[in-house]
Parts: structure tokens; sequence; C-alpha cells
């Protein structure tokens, strides 16, 4: 009866899911974002992508501006923060935002002010079974849930 019900509950939430990717429209705008932002080539890009609350675009680059951040209409405003950093997300903290990053190849977990500058930096965790040392921690992906508790995937 179990397999049932769980067949049936997937085969409702895929129809539900299927019947709402109908609604996703999208458009591809070529040359958005300045080719030479700063007069600088971006850079390698394989990171993250995310907007603050004024409409201000981040992407992480594998360069030494480490992110690079865009005007809503893909003008370049600056570039700030650490290099290499694998995952990002914003969040916002008794009325301030501040950006989480993983930086895998560097085996760590940074918060940042909005501006790039390091808050605090979460260091391999000692205390585990699954790493020996720090090189083993590779961070790929932050997230931070409501409560404040900070979830960190070691994809690799």
């Amino acid at each position: 009866m179990n397999r049932l019900k769980h067949s049936l509950f997937c085969a409702l939430a895929l129809a539900a899911g299927l019947s709402r990717a109908g609604e996703l429209k999208y458009s591809i705008f070529h040359h958005f974002f300045d080719e030479k932002p700063g007069g600088q080539p971006l850079g390698a890009c394989h990171g993250g992508a995310v907007i603050d609350k004024k409409g201000n675009i981040y992407i992480t680059t594998d360069t030494i501006r480490g992110i690079v951040v865009f005007t809503p209409e893909g003008k370049f405003l600056r570039a700030c923060g650490p290099m290499r950093i694998h995952g990002l997300e914003i969040r916002e903290e008794d009325g301030t935002e501040y950006m989480y990053g993983a930086r895998p190849t560097d085996h760590q977990v940074v918060k940042l002010t909005m501006t790039g500058e390091t808050v605090w930096t979460l260091e391999f965790p000692k205390e585990s079974d699954l790493y020996k040392e720090p090189r083993g921690f590779n961070p790929c992906a932050v997230t931070v849930a409501p409560d404040g508790s900070i979830f960190v995937a070691d994809g690799y």
C-alpha cells in the first residue's frame, strides 16, 4: 500500500511540475553584460550567480577579481571578494545582506559583506571522521536556513 501511495504521489508531483514547466518563458539577451567589465575580460565563471535586493547581479569568477557585480541593466559596477567561489548565496540578516560562498579549492566557506570583505571563514571540520586534513574538505555549495543553521555540501 505504501508503494502505491508513493507512486501516486510521485506521479502527481511530476504532473504538477510538468504543467508548470509549460508556463516558463525566457529570452536570450546577447551582450547583456559589458563585454569587458572594467576593461578586463570576465574570465572563467563556473560558480555562482545571485541577485541582491537592489537587483544587482553578482557573478563569481576564478580570476583575481573574485565576484564581478553588475547593475540590473548589465553594466559593470565593481569587483570584490575572494576568487574561486563555487557556490554563492545572499542572505539578509537583521536588515543587512551578506554573501555566503563555498570555496572548494581553498577548502573553506566564507561569509562576506556585500562589498566583499570577509566577516568569517569556516575551515574544514576537524571534529569530523570524514576529513583527516584540510585538503579533503572541498565545499561546493552553502545555504543558510531561516534559523541561521549553515548547511555545506561537499560534492567532491
